[in-house]
């Protein structure tokens, strides 16, 4: 029977024994990611564009001449006390907003705004956002000429900026906008939020560039206004600089007039409707580079005047990414333009403001001659994942930031796609299995983790959803699902995403609206099949057994011990004969396998689903047996799954880590450098946790992969994007390992860094090894390196090094760099090189921790409570202890500065914690015993 019959005979696909068989004999080990297949372009009926028009004369023509001027109350009384979110009965139609902005030395803006206001029901009170900002004057007038006298206060505690109109008892709905006049001033700090300034160095002169970085809720700090995404409007911008300074906007510039004393004001087309964490504005003295795609989008990378080589490997990829979304997603580019600025400190690694998008300069600029190709990779991905926000993000926005999945996870799949249609010989959609999938399934395995769709009001909670369950999760979970529906109806997948887009163009979605187009494409009940998946956090444990000859599955969430949901779960697997899909959506039910499963039988092939199998122990030596017989039988991906389910379950303590060594000790060295690096990562991973005082581990590595180390070279060597990538890993692990051979040649090669026999794609692991087994003057130079690098690719292998010192002075040294005033490590940079200290020994885990707590407040201070970077510190300072005296230390730590152990990232740091503890005490003894064994 095909697939297709049983799956519209019952609505959902379900059969009485739990399970849908499809599709016998499908290679699931070479999917083509979409690229056969082109929707017929269409444009949304909202952005069929009128002549563009531009914005002239006097910004803030008033029809009511009595308006009243007022002066603000500093705080809401205590009694008064709102909800954190905004309520409906006030909305925002348009923005005009005029900005001043006072670069160097004053480094200041003034601001005045027109806020076009519909009311939807009657009210006495109109709440908006304003973080930070001193309000000079707020005023009401209608457009009919209705002037509202009134009074505003400032609630502080939920940044709210709130006036009471004075005269009226109510503001009664209208069809007649209202417009709020607000007057405003803020300095420009060096925050890395809302609207900020960051320095560089260009021609040996000190230069400023003022940007905004605005998600989730910073918008705020720069304008006041209505600070959620559901509150899309149109926007537009006049902002006025000093004469040397160049301005950008979400939209192109429409006017620029030249104002008394020099300054120039830049006019600029009004947005299509969008939400304020989208908003972006720049002042700056870069300069472009320019494509243009299709004639009809001008694309441009700007980037600092020294810089431009560097940008056309973005700018060329953007042109081709935006041509090919266009084909896959069926929907048209809806702007005129597509900008990407490359910001010396930015928080992020990007943000996708409609029309500008903000990227650090690692991840949007590539230098031939200095940068890598793992380099070039990032910029690719992160130009990719950030085009994709200009359709899941911009052009449909999530309602609520309980739906962030729908941007993030969408992006984060997506950009698989557009990095594989601009360099489909990296292969790279074949590293979703061992990167983002296993990210995802890591996070999600612990009891503090949360569900793809996630409950939050607090702006200060929204921060701690940009995890790996939004991006990496999602984005599994939409992998899985095109896998599966793809295979009921060729192409439903896609074309469902088309009509989410189509049919919410412009406005918001939540979850429920993509299940329902998905559902009409594919005939199936979609919100069925994935409810579990978003509203459950968690994954399954999908296990096989045997009785009687028969084979069954059956699924519990991993790691639960009591009751967990019930997951549909596809299940893609095959034996030496055949392959098939089934659907298992009950507890448990037999496979109808044919082949012999005496040989083998493999769960999860080509690694789609998101969850982790379990085999029997003659399952996994079967297996393993076929594996050694013929090493390209599995594909790297099924390898690569193979193995960190294994390890996986070592984790969670369902297995006893040595077994798995011992099983280590049968799979042979593979030709792919994917498959050894993962068994290496864990290996050092049991090393870091439990110490290898005897070198017993040391050696196992050794006697396995020492003649794989002896080949390895510095040279450059023809190969594919993950040979030529991995090498330089496997090099790290190799010293890691304290590999002879790779330490002693790192070192003689410290001695001339810039030899051009080196390849640029092995330059990290040599930074690395040199500094961590060389000496004072090895990290003298390396510093030296980074301080007059001028690629940022260059500058942050050169941190990434200067992390890995072992000398108790030099990890002194390091952590200095980032505590000192007047520090060398850009704000952005000083967490991350603070984290890979404390990962790259247990003198620099304890140095760093001890550093933290001591200056725990000027750290705060420096990044804010919710900033993401802290919040990386407060969970990455603790993870990699493992015994019950640190977790008393950081027990206390939390209690005395206050810090909440509801936040997530506290949980997390707890959790891992308490689990490392239990974990080396099952697996001390008996992983020394299995390395000590001949057997």
């Amino acid at each position: 029977m095909s697939y297709r019959d049983e799956s519209t005979s019952s609505g959902s696909g379900s059969s009485s024994d739990g399970l849908d068989i499809a599709l016998d004999d499908v290679d699931l080990d070479r999917i083509a990611p979409f690229d056969d297949y082109d929707l017929p372009l269409k444009q949304p009926t909202a952005f069929r564009r009128a002549a563009p028009y531009a914005i002239g004369g006097t910004l803030f023509v008033l029809v009511c001449i009595g308006f009243i001027w007022l002066v603000a109350t500093p705080v809401v009384p205590p009694a008064q006390k709102y909800g954190l979110r905004l309520d409906a009965n006030v909305v925002p139609s348009k923005y005009n907003i005029l900005i001043d902005t006072y670069m160097e030395p004053e480094f200041r803006f003034t601001g005045e705004e027109d806020i076009y206001l519909s009311v939807n029901a009657p009210t006495t009170q109109i709440r908006l956002h304003s973080l930070d900002l001193e309000i000079l004057s707020v005023s009401l007038v209608s457009q009919s000429g209705v002037s509202c006298p009134g009074s505003f206060k400032l609630d502080v505690e939920h940044e709210f900026l709130v006036f009471t109109c004075a005269t009226l008892p109510h503001l009664q709905k209208s069809e007649t906008d209202w417009i709020l006049h607000i007057e405003f001033q803020a300095p420009i700090y060096e925050s890395l939020e809302g609207f900020y300034r960051s320095s560089y160095i260009e021609d040996g002169v000190k230069q400023w560039i003022a940007v905004t970085d605005f998600e989730p809720a910073n918008a705020r700090n720069a304008f006041p206004c209505f600070d959620e995404p559901g509150m899309k409007a149109v926007f537009n911008f006049t902002i006025t600089a000093p004469p040397s300074y160049n301005v950008l906007a979400n939209m192109p510039g429409s006017t620029r007039e030249l104002r008394e004393g020099g300054r120039v004001t830049f006019d600029f087309l009004p947005t299509h409707k969008q939400s304020t964490y989208l908003v972006c504005y720049s002042v700056n003295k870069f300069v472009p580079v320019k494509g243009t795609m299709g004639g009809r989008v001008q694309v441009s990378v700007y980037t600092q005047p020294s810089k431009t080589e560097s940008a056309v490997y973005a700018k060329d990829a953007a042109v081709r990414i935006i041509e090919f979304y266009e084909r896959f997603f069926g929907v048209e580019y809806p702007l005129p333009k597509a900008d990407l600025i490359a910001i010396p400190d930015f928080a992020a690694g990007a943000m996708e403001n409609w029309g500008l998008i903000t990227f650090r300069e690692t991840a949007l600029l590539f230098d031939p001659q200095l940068s890598s190709l793992s380099d070039k990779k990032r910029v690719l991905e992160v130009v990719a994942h950030e085009l994709a926000h200009q359709w899941f993000g911009n052009l449909v926005t999530m309602e609520w930031w309980d739906d962030l999945w729908l941007n993030e996870g969408f992006a984060t799949f997506v950009e698989y796609l557009g990095s594989h249609h601009v360099e489909p010989h990296w292969h790279l959609w074949e590293l979703f299995p061992s990167t983002d999938l296993q990210r995802a399934l890591k996070l999600d395995s612990l009891a503090s983790s949360h569900p793809i769709t996630a409950h939050v009001e607090d702006p200060a909670e929204i921060g701690e959803l940009f995890d790996g369950i939004s991006y990496a999760k999602g984005g599994s979970i939409l992998r899985m699902l095109r896998m599966y529906l793809d295979h009921v109806a060729p192409n439903s997948f896609q074309v469902g995403l088309r009509n989410y887009l189509l049919d919410h163009a412009e406005a918001n979605a939540e979850t429920a609206d993509l299940w329902a187009a998905l559902s009409e494409a594919s005939e199936l009940d979609v919100a069925e099949l994935m409810s579990t998946w978003t509203l459950k956090m968690g994954f399954p444990l999908v296990k096989l057994s045997e009785s009687d000859g028969k084979w069954t599955v059956d699924q519990h969430g991993f790691g639960v011990k009591d009751a967990s949901p019930l997951w549909s779960v596809p299940i893609h697997y095959k034996t030496a004969s055949s392959n098939a899909t089934a659907l298992l959506n009950k507890k448990s039910a037999a496979l109808p396998v044919t082949g012999s499963p005496d040989e083998y039988l493999f769960l999860n092939t080509g690694g789609y689903g998101f969850y982790r199998v379990q085999y029997p122990e003659s399952m996994r030596a079967n297996i393993v047996k076929v594996w050694k017989a013929d090493p390209t039988h599995f594909s790297t991906t099924d390898k690569t799954i193979f193995l960190e389910d294994l390890f996986a379950l070592s984790d969670a303590m369902e297995l006893n880590a040595a077994s798995i060594i011992l099983l280590c000790r049968e799979i042979p060295v593979d030709s792919s450098p994917l498959v050894n690096n993962a068994i290496l990562s864990h290996l050092y991973s049991y090393t870091r946790k439990l110490g290898d005082p005897d070198q017993l581990m040391e050696k196992f590595v050794l006697a396995k992969y020492g003649a794989l180390f002896d080949d390895l070279t510095w040279l450059s060597f023809n190969g594919d994007y993950i040979s030529v990538t991995e090498a330089s890993i496997t090099l790290q692990y190799a010293a890691l390992f304290n590999h002879a051979k790779t330490i002693q040649e790192a070192l003689t090669l410290a001695q001339n860094y810039d030899d051009p026999k080196i390849s640029v794609d092995v330059k990290a692991a040599l930074y690395s090894i040199s500094v961590r087994y060389g000496d004072s003057a090895i990290f003298d130079q390396m510093l030296t390196r980074y301080n007059t690098a001028t690629v940022a690719a260059e500058q942050r292998k050169c941190l990434s090094a200067i992390a890995q010192t072992q000398s108790p002075e030099l990890i002194d040294r390091a952590i200095a760099l980032v505590l000192q005033e007047e520090s060398p490590v850009r704000t952005q940079d000083g967490i991350s090189l603070l984290v890979r200290i404390s990962m790259a020994s247990a003198i620099g885990r304890g140095k760093v921790w001890e550093a933290f707590r001591a200056n725990y407040d000027l750290l705060l201070k420096r990044y804010g409570r919710s900033h993401f970077a802290l919040n990386d510190m407060l969970k990455q300072t603790a993870v990699n202890f493992v015994t019950e005296e640190r977790l008393q230390e950081v027990l206390h730590f939390y209690q005395e500065k206050g810090i909440s152990t509801q936040s997530r990232a506290v949980q997390q740091a707890l959790e891992i914690l308490r689990d490392n503890i239990s974990w080396v005490a099952m697996n001390q003894q008996t992983v020394a015993d299995a390395l000590s064994s001949k057997d």
